[in-house]
């Protein structure tokens, strides 16, 4: 089953095969929710395991940022449901939803029912910096981070059990997608994620794992932004370096087309930038 309780109060909902995950805490007054899944079912499903957990009510979902994978399950919530996300979520959603379901149409085609069912429901309470949610007994704390994987990331931190939620922030045993992330920003919220003294973190993909996941991730990042560095330095095109450019002890990750996808931007970003 895709439920894991992580504490007392505390559960992930973690994707099978690389899927989104998601997550919930329990308080004494009611539940937090951690994103909604990729589809109006997967959101249904999402809720129907809450109820199974407690009978108290669903009072916040939060959006750790607007792809539809994270997104698309919103509607399953509303209205009893608070949704928070950072301004920026609730603008991409806004403008570019119609967007993200072509393109999880073209990648699902199996799925195509489920997305016509899709309303879009952006977040309808905003938060720049964050904002501390109080679930009676318990409170979850939502911070904004980045830009990163996208210029409205959020993580959830539940200090009394420590664990974090960071959404795409961090992928674990997955390479991560990163068409429209800052990968400089992304290399600094990494290394920011570490003064959260996390006994698990929950990536956006892959399994719970303990601190170290996002070290492992900056660390990558560094490493191909370096090599990709040499070979510009070295004259080599963009699908030159792509094949060149590996990823070291990382044979054990999945999604390896992803890799070379981020080889490509980062060879476009270099071509791009001014020195100085």
């Amino acid at each position: 089953m895709p439920l894991r309780r992580l504490g007392p109060r505390v559960y992930a909902w973690v994707g099978t095969g690389g899927g989104t995950n998601a997550g919930f805490i329990v308080g004494d007054r009611g539940v937090a929710v951690i994103d909604s899944l990729l589809t109006p079912t997967a959101g249904r499903n999402l809720r129907e395991r809450v109820r199974a957990v407690t009978p108290l009510p669903v009072r916040f979902l939060v959006n750790t940022h607007y792809h539809g994978d994270h997104t698309f399950g919103n509607q399953a919530f509303a209205p009893e449901a608070v949704i928070v996300g950072h301004r920026r979520a609730r603008e991409g959603l806004l403008r570019f939803g119609v967007e993200q379901l072509d393109f999880f149409r073209r990648r699902q085609p199996l799925l195509a029912a489920e997305f016509d069912q899709v309303r879009l429901t952006p977040p309808d309470l905003t938060v720049d910096s964050g904002c501390t949610l109080d679930l009676g007994g318990i409170e979850v704390e939502v911070r904004h981070v980045g830009p990163a994987h996208t210029d409205g990331d959020l993580v959830v931190w539940v200090p009394d059990e420590e664990v974090l939620f960071t959404g795409d922030v961090v992928f674990n045993s997955w390479f991560p997608t990163a068409s429209e992330a800052d990968i400089d920003g992304w290399v600094r919220t990494l290394a920011d994620l570490r003064r959260y003294p996390a006994r698990v973190v929950v990536p956006g993909h892959g399994p719970p794992a303990g601190p170290d996941v996002t070290e492992k991730l900056r660390e990558y990042f560094e490493a191909v932004k370096a090599e990709v560095t040499g070979a510009r330095s070295r004259g080599l095109s963009a699908e030159e370096a792509a094949a060149v450019v590996g990823a070291k002890d990382l044979a054990e990750w999945q999604g390896r087309e992803r890799h070379a996808a981020l080889v490509r931007r980062l060879w476009a970003e270099l071509a791009t930038s001014r020195p100085g």
